[in-house]
């Protein structure tokens, strides 16, 4: 796994390979389970901690090899819109799938008076699953370079995963402080890049992770099952888990943030805490880890 080389050969990140690792948890164990695992970590600082987490989440993501699910299965005729490149155009443009015929498929472009078009037997690696909650009226192309460099640290793996597009992370908090913090570089690469994060690339690209102001009035609709959701604070904990609690989830507790509904906060999780059990997977995976002095935990899972 290529963040390992972070704990290994950077010594100013080492700080980082816990929540590195805890991440890889989330990535490997957690996320196709189907129990909702959360935890909580009282932490000295939170800064940067929630990019670490992802990054470990995204490592294996990347990593892992999808072999039991099927594009088709997350086609819906008439409504999936999905990203092809015919040979007449030098990059993807929106299409709506409209039907499965044989080995081949039926899709229709977006303009006024839609044309339709069959994609061969080997479709599967033509197309992608366009973001969710995105207006497609404009036929407009798409570049993601920050994908192609991934899939030169990992596999042409990495594709698949893009034209499923049925994984991703969201981190909720201060938006504003969380976008900053993704410039920092590692291996000459930003938190930005290697996290294929939403508001640094095209609208239209293929994206992993996601950020949300935990002010924001937006509903978070339509993501997918596999996704994991790491709150900055326990602000943003109190905002979005009610719509959240599907979710298998991270959440940051530091007392040097100004949470303004902290004490409410604690108390669900307290009542959570008492009112299910300990997290199996978690539990049983962090034995394994050295925690940094200074951080406790407490974790529990729910049926989804």
């Amino acid at each position: 796994m290529y963040f390992k080389d972070i704990e290994n050969i950077s010594s100013s990140m080492n700080w980082g390979s816990f929540y590195l690792q805890l991440g890889r948890i989330y990535g490997k164990e957690v996320i196709n389970d189907e129990k909702v695992h959360n935890i909580i970590l009282h932490v000295p600082y939170s800064n940067y901690l929630y990019y670490f987490i992802a990054l470990g989440i995204a490592d294996e993501i990347y990593s892992n090899k999808i072999e039991s699910e099927d594009i088709l299965d997350k086609l819906v005729p008439n409504e999936t819109v999905v990203y092809y490149k015919s040979l007449k155009n030098e990059k993807e443009q929106p299409y709506k799938f409209l039907q499965q015929i044989g080995d081949k498929i039926q899709i229709e472009d977006m303009k006024k008076n839609p044309t339709k078009i069959t994609v061969g037997k080997l479709w599967r690696e033509k197309i992608r699953i366009a973001n969710e909650n995105i207006n497609y009226t404009k036929a407009r192309a798409l570049q993601n370079k920050e994908l192609e460099l991934i899939k030169k640290f990992y596999s042409e793996e990495v594709d698949k995963i893009a034209r499923l597009n049925s994984h991703k992370i969201v981190i909720i908090g201060n938006k504003k402080r969380i976008e900053r913090e993704a410039n920092l570089k590692i291996d000459n690469l930003e938190l930005s890049s290697w996290l294929l994060l939403h508001s640094f690339l095209p609208k239209q690209s293929y994206y992993l992770t996601d950020i949300y102001s935990s002010q924001s009035q937006l509903e978070l609709n339509e993501l997918p099952h596999n996704t994991i959701i790491i709150y900055a604070d326990l602000d943003a904990y109190y905002y979005f888990y009610p719509e959240l609690a599907n979710y298998s989830s991270v959440i940051l507790y530091s007392p040097n943030m100004s949470n303004i509904n902290e004490t409410e906060s604690l108390v669900d999780i307290v009542d959570y805490l008492d009112s299910n059990v300990e997290s199996s997977i978690l539990t049983s995976n962090l034995i394994n880890i050295t925690i940094p002095k200074y951080i406790s935990y407490a974790t529990w899972e729910v049926e989804r």
